[in-house]
């Protein structure tokens, strides 16, 4: 099966944004903080639940 080739019954569909909007230079850089916001948020969630997982699997093995 080739790259472009697809299932029969599925459809391929892209989208195409300009962003070329010099008095919307702002609100853009604002978005792009706030995915980094939302970025960093996440990781650090993701990160705590790793860390409780380690601690409630030391804890686990010395109680049996």
């Amino acid at each position: 099966m080739r790259k472009t080739d697809l299932l029969p019954g599925w459809i391929h569909q892209a989208y195409r944004f300009e962003v070329d909007r010099p008095e919307r230079v702002a609100s853009i850089f604002s978005h792009i903080g706030a995915r980094r916001f939302a970025w960093n948020y996440m990781l650090g969630v993701i990160e705590e639940q790793c860390r409780a997982k380690e601690v409630f699997c030391l804890l686990a093995l010395p109680q049996g």
